[in-house]
């Protein structure tokens, strides 16, 4: 059997320590961010869905700030945003209440990072099911999120690839248990002469693989 075409893009970025849905996920959400602000800041229909939704959620908002990427972008955005909330406040019954009661829309960056998020799910089922490659690296260096993991088993076409799946995601949070275990063993003062090992950061990894990577919820 022939490697699914969509393989070896997972293969190449799997690590015990990652999510590679969480990876591509979050790459893509930064590039589709500064690509609105480098290109598609003017565009009047991107603009209104910008309006409609009153601008970007929290962490998009600071997250267009901290990547440095285009300052004029995120200007130009928020020139807009200002000047529509000035309006709704001037026209609001009760000053102070910023138009609250208008319903808004999905941010634009989250309603794309969803999109791109459940078809990268779809690719690693398909993937899953068609490249024995790609099995094989990931009983020995790979590791799903909880959250990922359940998308990409709703989407796996047939039982023996959910079947496969569920074993080898069960596998590898196993390992990260039985790290976290040790961690918290660790901790104990009849063991504080013992030397800290790969389970330093499983800690970090456990909440990691509950909720997925840090920026992409």
């Amino acid at each position: 059997m022939t490697d699914h075409l969509g393989a070896d893009r997972f293969h190449e970025i799997l690590r015990k320590d990652r999510c590679p849905v969480c990876f591509l996920t979050q790459l893509s959400e930064v590039e589709r961010l500064r690509s609105f602000l480098s290109e598609f800041v003017n565009d009047p229909q991107v603009r209104k869905r910008i309006s409609a939704s009153g601008g970007f959620c929290h962490r998009h908002a600071w997250m267009s700030v901290s990547s440095g990427n285009n300052p004029v972008g995120v200007g130009l955005v928020h020139q807009a945003l200002l000047a529509e909330g000035l309006d709704r406040v001037g026209h609001a019954a009760k000053p102070g209440l910023f138009g609250s009661s208008r319903k808004q829309e999905e941010c634009i960056v989250c309603a794309w990072k969803r999109h791109v998020e459940d078809n990268f799910c779809r690719q690693f089922a398909a993937a899953w099911g068609g490249s024995p490659k790609l099995r094989e690296e990931f009983d020995k260096n790979g590791i799903l999120c909880f959250p990922h993991l359940e998308k990409a088993l709703k989407t796996a076409p047939k039982r023996e690839d959910k079947a496969s799946l569920v074993s080898a995601g069960r596998k590898a949070l196993d390992g990260l248990l039985e790290e976290l275990s040790e961690f918290l063993g660790k901790q104990d003062h009849l063991r504080s002469h013992e030397k800290t090992g790969p389970e330093w950061d499983s800690w970090i990894r456990a909440v990691r693989m509950m909720v997925g990577e840090k920026g992409t919820g």
